[in-house]
């Protein structure tokens, strides 16, 4: 009777490859746990036996690209990748401004909320004391006897 479900290390051992390459496939393709335990079928093997002999299958590898290039074209490509690098310095920078306006914006937000409460108890505060003085004006015009 053939396994129907495999055990990372058992697939690592199948496929001669890194136990961590076998976890990392798993859970790029997000393959289903039971028990905390990746569930690998004889289908999964297939495919990185497919992978692994270059014959990828779509159903695997459905975001990947695969381009052939001439060594000229490689080389335009690095050169172009040469001539645009990526700055991890600038994109961190980038990232701690964001976090930075995040910050200020929920800060600002914050500080709104708190003017408009104040705003709203002086209105009530104010709608009060007319109501006050109207009262007033009222006794007051009635004590001598203007009505």
């Amino acid at each position: 009777m053939e396994k129907t479900i495999f055990t990372p290390k058992e697939a690592a051992e199948l496929l001669a490859v890194p136990l961590r390459t076998v976890q990392f496939w798993c859970k790029k393709q997000s393959i289903r746990k039971k028990a905390n335990r990746y569930q690998i079928t004889q289908t999964h093997i297939d495919n990185w036996v497919n992978f692994l002999n270059g014959t990828q299958s779509n159903a695997t590898n459905e975001n990947t690209i695969t381009q052939e290039f001439t060594q000229d074209e490689y080389e335009q490509l690095e050169e172009i990748i040469k001539q645009n690098p990526i700055n991890l310095r600038d994109i961190k920078h980038l990232q701690d401004m964001i976090e930075s306006y995040q910050n200020q914006i929920e800060y600002l937000r914050s500080s709104l909320d708190k003017k408009d409460d104040i705003m709203q108890r002086l209105i009530t505060s104010l709608e009060n004391h007319s109501k006050n003085l109207l009262q007033k004006n009222y006794i007051e015009a009635k004590d001598k006897g203007i009505e």
